[in-house]
């Protein structure tokens, strides 16, 4: 029999929220600011505001509940991604949307994208295994959309280091990107368009020309 301390937790809300979903949110937080080894599970109870017995109603363990956290993040960042590989067949125009699509993400869930840059190497066993098959997965949408560009001749290059750096420049942007005088999208177009015309061939060159004036010629 669950006890009632436990029990009352399951139709709980605050605001709206959930006690899991709370527990969710406090510890999302608490491992962003502080890092996941230093941060307890009593902690994340005391910020929640959820007894010990009712906080491990709802977690097994603290590895766990961060393993759930960044689990759910990078599955949504990944379904975001086939989204977007089925709408922009060019890989230009694919790799700018998988950037803005970071860039949001850093303003909208800010302590999920600090995680995944920051914490992954937490993670032993079966859960390393695991996390790092998603994040294979996740780049290989910007290896394959640098892969198609080098093969259509737009592109210098499309080895491991290009994609890398490329994902690790939109990325870490978590470090310095606030809200100010541009958007996510401006802040992913500036980043992208310092890459590309780095890795661009003269064949990109020239369709980024055409395109620019067919844009500025009247109709």
């Amino acid at each position: 029999m669950v006890s009632p301390d436990i029990a009352s937790t399951e139709s709980d809300t605050t605001h709206g929220e959930s006690t899991h979903a709370r527990i969710i949110r406090v510890a999302t937080e608490l491992f962003a600011e502080r890092g996941f080894h230093a941060t307890g599970v009593m902690e994340i109870g005391e910020r929640a505001q959820v007894k010990r017995g009712a906080l491990y109603y709802h977690i097994k363990s603290k590895d766990d509940l961060f393993f759930d956290i960044l689990h759910r993040h990078v599955r949504e960042m990944i379904e975001e991604a086939e989204m977007i590989v089925a709408a922009h067949p060019d890989p230009e125009e694919r790799l700018r949307n998988l950037a803005k699509a970071s860039l949001r993400k850093i303003t909208e869930r800010r302590p999920e994208m600090i995680l995944w840059q920051r914490e992954m190497h937490v993670f032993t066993g079966q859960y390393a295994l695991e996390m790092v098959a998603l994040r294979d997965k996740y780049e290989s949408y910007w290896s394959s959309a640098l892969a198609q560009g080098f093969d259509e001749g737009v592109f210098k290059s499309a080895d491991p280091v290009v994609v890398k750096g490329l994902i690790g420049m939109v990325g870490y942007t978590y470090l310095w990107l606030r809200e100010g005088d541009l958007t996510p999208d401006q802040v992913a177009d500036r980043l992208l368009d310092l890459a590309l015309d780095g890795c661009g061939t003269p064949v990109r060159r020239d369709i980024r020309s055409r395109a620019a004036n067919s844009d500025t010629t009247p109709h």
